[in-house]
C-alpha cells in the first residue's frame, strides 16, 4: 500500500510538472494571450521570450530572405509571431523549419487586403531551394544506362527534379520587382550532380514533356522516348510531328548534361 501511495504521490507532482512546463511555453510562444506563470520573475520571462523569437524569426529570416525583403517590417514581424504563437510544428529539426512555415501559410495563415497576391507562392519558392539541398532521394543507379538512346530507351528522370507550377513569377521577384498581376509559369527545379540547386523556366510544351516522362517513369508499362514523343506530337495536333520529335530529343540531351534526365533505363 505505501508503495502504491508513492507512486500516486510521484503521478501527481509529475503531471504538475507538465502543466507548469506547457504553462511556460505557452507564454513564450504568445506572450501576448498567455500570462507570466506564478513564480517567475517578469524580466527573466522577457529573457526567454525574447531569446525565442529571435532564434525563430533569424531562421527564417535566412531561409525566405527575398520575402522579407519585400514585406514591411511589421508585417513581417506580425506574421512570424503569429506563425510562433498558432502553428503546431510536427518536427524540432531546424532544417525543416522552413516547411512548417510553408504548411502554415498555406493551410493557416489569413492574409491581410495590403499583402501580394503572390507571398505563398513566394515562400514555397524559396523553401523548394532548402528542400532539394536536404533531400535524401537517391537513384537505382545500378538500373541506369548512363550511354542509353533517349529515342529507343525509356529516360530515366532524376528524384531531383522537380515540375513546378506558379501563378506569379515568383524566380524574378524582389524590391525591384513586385507584380500585382498574375503571369503563370513553369519552373524546374534540380539539384546536379555537384549538389548545387539549379533552377529553368520552361514554357509549357517543355513543361508538359518532362511531366510526360516523369509519369512514364512511374507507369507499370514504360515507354520509349520516341513513343513519348509521338503521343506529344499527336496532343498537340502539330502538323509536322517530326519537327516536335527532334526537338523533344535535342531538350532531352539538354537535360542529361544538366543532371534532369539521368540516362535511360536498362
Amino acid at each position: 500500500m505505501k508503495s502504491s501511495g508513492n507512486n500516486t504521490d510521484t503521478k501527481c507532482v509529475l503531471q504538475e510538472f507538465q502543466q507548469h512546463q506547457y504553462a511556460f511555453t505557452a507564454t513564450i510562444r504568445n506572450p501576448e494571450q498567455r500570462a507570466t506563470p506564478p513564480g517567475i520573475e517578469e524580466r527573466r520571462m522577457d529573457i526567454y521570450r525574447e531569446l525565442v523569437y529571435n532564434n525563430i524569426e533569424d531562421l527564417l529570416a535566412n531561409f525566405f530572405p527575398v520575402l522579407k525583403q519585400v514585406t514591411p517590417e511589421a508585417r513581417w514581424h506580425s506574421i512570424v509571431r503569429d506563425f510562433v504563437a498558432n502553428h503546431k510544428s510536427k518536427t524540432p529539426i531546424f532544417m525543416k523549419l522552413g516547411e512548417e512555415f510553408v504548411s502554415y501559410l498555406q493551410n493557416e495563415f489569413s492574409p491581410q487586403t495590403d499583402d501580394p497576391g503572390f507571398l505563398i507562392e513566394l515562400a514555397h519558392y524559396e523553401w523548394v531551394e532548402i528542400a532539394l539541398n536536404i533531400a535524401n532521394e537517391e537513384p537505382e543507379w545500378e538500373t541506369i544506362n548512363y550511354r542509353g538512346d533517349f529515342a529507343s530507351e525509356i529516360p530515366y528522370l532524376s528524384p531531383l527534379a522537380w515540375l513546378l507550377y506558379y501563378q506569379y513569377p515568383v524566380h524574378r521577384i524582389g524590391p525591384d520587382y513586385l507584380p500585382a498581376a498574375r503571369s503563370a509559369i513553369h519552373l524546374l527545379v534540380y539539384r546536379d550532380n555537384s549538389d548545387e540547386v539549379q533552377f529553368m523556366e520552361m514554357n509549357p510544351i517543355t513543361a508538359h514533356l518532362l511531366n510526360v516522362i516523369k509519369l512514364n517513369s512511374q507507369s507499370e508499362t514504360k515507354r520509349c522516348g520516341m513513343q513519348l514523343l509521338q503521343q506529344i506530337a499527336t496532343d498537340l495536333q502539330h502538323p509536322k510531328p517530326d519537327i516536335v520529335i527532334s526537338g523533344g530529343l535535342q531538350t532531352m540531351q539538354e537535360w542529361f548534361e544538366r543532371d534532369v534526365l539521368l540516362g535511360t533505363y536498362k
